[in-house]
């Protein structure tokens, strides 16, 4: 675990005294968690493609449980920070960063999710055993009073772009539209971003999917490497901006919708039902 901020090493040492084992589900992740083993092996951090890591919000790490795809995984935790290879690929590894809770420190954690030979989640580990406590710790539940019924938040933009057929290559209007979704982060006061992958229905679900998921991938990728330290997540979903039957064409839902948010939102569900 890198602490970015060396303040708050003793801080974190005395929270994982007190969380021995690991920590209770709840608010709908499963019961499974990443666990810690000496043995495994981590890639060198200088290694990586994505060096600084990503920002991930802990309950898409929780979700991530034996016997998903890496098309589930896409969604939840964007694309290996590693080169892992082409085919056959049993390991990928990521860089995280966790707020601690204390304003803007935060720790890197490795991860590394082991592959079956169908392709499935086989098990999950923390390089260091402090990201493992540190996990239980952030996903434990706050108690909290509520006066009322919560209003879902809501973006305070939006935009979209469109792709060719069967296709995840932004084109030149998408770029476009990157560049001012990024000048408007920057220039305002915005908390993090959703990039949301969508495809028509012509074609295969489990497809359709995971180019949904490519599509809203090489978008939050582009979008980040434009907005600085702004959380920007990738998620997809089977949503249609213009309804149609099933094996239908539709230019207008091949898209990719960029919200941005002055709060800090709930992730939502990674795939909805059409």
């Amino acid at each position: 675990m890198n602490i970015r901020n060396p303040v708050i090493a003793a801080a974190l040492a005395m929270t994982f005294a007190g969380s021995a084992g690991a920590a209770e589900p709840g608010n709908g992740t499963p019961t499974y968690r990443p666990g810690h083993d000496a043995s495994v092996e981590f890639p060198a951090p200088r290694k990586a493609t994505r060096k600084d890591g990503a920002f991930v919000p802990p309950r898409n790490v929780a979700m991530v449980a034996p016997g998903m795809t890496k098309n589930q995984i896409y969604t939840l935790l964007d694309v290996p920070h590693f080169h892992e290879g082409l085919f056959f690929v049993r390991k990928w590894n990521y860089i995280l960063n966790f707020y601690t809770g204390k304003g803007d420190e935060h720790v890197a954690c490795q991860y590394q999710i082991r592959f079956d030979k169908k392709a499935r989640v086989e098990n999950t580990f923390f390089r260091d055993a402090e990201c493992v406590q540190l996990l239980d710790r952030l996903l434990a539940p706050d108690v909290v009073t509520v006066a009322g019924p919560a209003t879902p938040a809501k973006p305070a933009k939006t935009y979209r772009f469109n792709f060719a057929f069967d296709s995840a290559e932004i084109d030149d209007r998408g770029h476009a539209t990157l560049r001012e979704a990024a000048e408007e982060v920057r220039a305002g006061d915005y908390r993090e971003v959703i990039v949301t992958g969508f495809t028509d229905t012509m074609g295969d679900t489990d497809y359709n999917d995971a180019l949904a998921a490519r599509r809203a991938a090489v978008s939050a990728s582009a979008l980040r490497g434009m907005v600085g330290g702004i959380p920007v997540y990738a998620r997809a979903a089977r949503d249609l901006e213009v309804p149609t039957g099933s094996q239908k064409r539709e230019l207008r839902n091949r898209q990719v919708l960029i919200e941005l948010y002055t709060t800090t939102v709930d992730r939502p569900a990674p795939v909805t039902d059409r």
